[in-house]
């Protein structure tokens, strides 16, 4: 090992310098004080360049990279913990996470103790290309408030002390009985408990990891070597799964009664439904399962079809049996809806994803969010048409890994030219990377998701959306502190949100073609039909809600008629019972 240099805060090293397997390791202490941190950062920035060898660093980088990494005490600042993910991503490097405890540093600050991980170690592609197993331990230490970390290229190999217990099953195996026995017997003039371990030990015949070691081939010929093995049991999978295309199946389905079957379908839940409404007394009943052998993947869909016709299935209920077993046409049918609803979810990743600019190759300049401290992500600046499918790279000099900042104010108004000239770029030529910035760590989650689905569902201007929310919150309030059972809560939320499963709901989720109101069979059956609108409901709301009635005609939705009815606080318990008993 040769350091090349060293300082308070570093140690950078090379390990067989000068030969094929040459790796460099680096040694980080980071200053722990927030105004010289930076300094830490410029440290690393400095060491990039200086070889491109297989690189590891670790170390203390009085740092954390994610909120999660810290518990208790003040939260760390936004700002600090972009310096150190950028400084990670110029340096080209991947984290190796960790095995074991989760934070490596334990303090008291006012307020109770602060747990954080501050220990970290990274790597470069080159190294993990060589030693892809590599992974860190966490120790747990005692008398310090530092917990060390063990980096291991080999990997860890997780250790197992199961405790040996012996298992009544292993009794059928074909001479494991009189072995316990034989060693159980053996007589000894030391009477001890480590006379008895030592029986134990004796009898951990089937103590062993389970392998196999050979297979029997076709040619009843046995076979070892793994290559073998692997092709014997890919062989009996295919037959397995490759129909034999019987033709003589007519003789057994002869002989199936199917009254019998049916008569054992009913016995089995008849007796299942009698001892469910009798658990009281001192006359107990006991139902045994028995663990049949599953024959699904033996049967052939022929015999299949032939049993349900044996057993008098409707015509149309065995195609659509069959088609489920068989195809996937069945689930390509269900499963529009499915795909609708992550289509709509890819709309909405879409409209609040941003792209960190690493080589700009993947962003296009015009169309893309990848504006930073800015609402909207979008550039803009006037675009002419031969630059309108322009990418992010061609703003960038690759040489230098700097913007090419005439370029720059030639092309853009001056305040989005100086926010592109101050987005910091990677010296080691990062793909681009797409990240959700509504979330502290920058990951997705459904809940962020759900609110930007609601600002983009409650209007398009700012102020429109504060306070369509605003009235959404209030409304969803005054439901959920209603002194109702929560069943109808849950129905005037889902009422509220169009999600019930009316006839115009299930023809939109093509679960359905009949969209008339069965009651009335006058208009489609949507939310405020079903509830409030159908003509033979109009006896029902008018007894109590005559007002309200006439006072909403011209709604549009059931939501507007939950709003009308929760001005009227005294009566929105009774208009919530109402709703439930329609």
């Amino acid at each position: 090992m040769e350091v090349d240099s060293a300082s308070l805060n570093h140690i950078d090293a090379v390990i067989n310098k000068g030969k094929a397997d040459a790796w460099r390791f680096t040694g980080i202490y980071g200053f722990p004080k927030a105004c010289r941190k930076a300094e830490t950062w410029e440290l690393l920035r400095g060491l990039i360049q200086k070889f491109s060898l297989p690189w590891i660093c670790a170390g203390d980088f009085n740092e954390i990279l994610r909120n999660h990494e810290k518990v208790g005490g003040a939260p760390r600042r936004q700002s600090e913990m972009n310096s150190f993910r950028d400084i990670v991503d110029e340096c080209g490097f991947v984290d190796l996470g960790f095995v074991g405890h989760k934070f490596t540093w334990r303090g008291r600050r006012p307020g109770g103790v602060v747990l954080e991980r501050l220990d970290h170690a990274f790597a470069s592609n080159s190294w993990l290309e060589k030693n892809p197993a590599t992974r860190v331990q966490h120790i747990r230490a005692h008398l310090s408030d530092q917990n060390p970390i063990i980096i291991k290229p080999e990997g860890i190999i997780a250790c197992r002390n199961k405790l040996f217990r012996f298992e009544q099953m292993w009794l059928k195996e074909d001479g494991c009985g009189d072995t316990v026995k034989a060693v159980w017997e053996d007589g000894s003039a030391v009477n001890s408990m480590q006379l008895v371990a030592q029986k134990i030990e004796k009898c951990g015949i089937r103590y062993k990891r389970n392998k196999i070691h050979e297979l029997k081939n076709n040619d009843n010929e046995w076979c070892t070597s793994d290559n073998l093995i692997a092709e014997i049991v890919v062989r009996f999978y295919e037959s397995l799964f490759t129909s034999s295309q019987p033709s003589d199946m007519q003789t057994v389905l002869e002989a199936i009664e199917p009254k019998v079957i049916m008569d054992n379908i009913l016995m089995a839940f008849e007796t299942l439904h009698y001892m469910k409404h009798h658990q009281l007394g001192k006359t107990c009943f006991m139902a045994l399962k028995l663990d049949m052998s599953k024959a699904y993947n033996q049967v052939e869909w022929g015999f299949m079809e032939g049993l349900l016709q044996k057993m008098g299935f409707h015509e149309r209920w065995i195609a659509l049996m069959m088609e489920c077993i068989t195809t996937v046409s069945y689930s390509e049918k269900n499963g529009f809806y499915a795909w609708r609803s992550i289509l709509k979810g890819r709309e909405v990743i879409m409209r609040g994803m941003r792209w960190r600019i690493g080589d700009g190759n993947s962003v296009r300049i015009y169309h893309d969010k990848w504006l930073p401290a800015t609402e909207h992500g979008r550039v803009f600046s006037p675009v002419s048409n031969s630059n309108s499918e322009a990418l992010v790279s061609t703003l960038i000099d690759h040489e230098t890994c700097s913007w090419r900042e005439a370029e720059v104010d030639r092309l853009f108004l001056p305040m989005e030219a100086s926010i592109i000239k101050a987005i910091p770029l990677s010296f080691s030529n990062r793909c681009d990377t797409i990240f959700w910035p509504r979330n502290h760590d920058e990951v997705y989650f459904v809940k962020s998701g759900y609110k930007l689905l609601m600002e983009m569902e409650c209007g398009n201007g700012a102020a429109s959306s504060s306070s369509s929310m605003g009235a959404m919150k209030s409304t969803w309030n005054g439901i959920w502190k209603l002194e109702v059972p929560n069943r109808i809560r849950l129905l005037l939320w889902r009422a509220g949100n169009d999600s019930l499963p009316t006839r115009v709901n299930l023809a939109g989720c093509k679960m359905s073609t009949e969209t008339t109101c069965s009651l009335c069979n006058l208009e489609p059956e949507d939310t405020l039909h079903a509830l409030w609108k159908c003509p033979l409901l109009s006896t029902i709301w008018q007894v109590a809600f005559a007002d309200l009635v006439a006072d909403t005609n011209n709604v549009s939705d059931f939501l507007n008629i939950i709003q009308r009815a929760q001005q009227d606080r005294s009566h929105f318990g009774l208009f919530a019972w109402t709703t439930s008993l329609i």
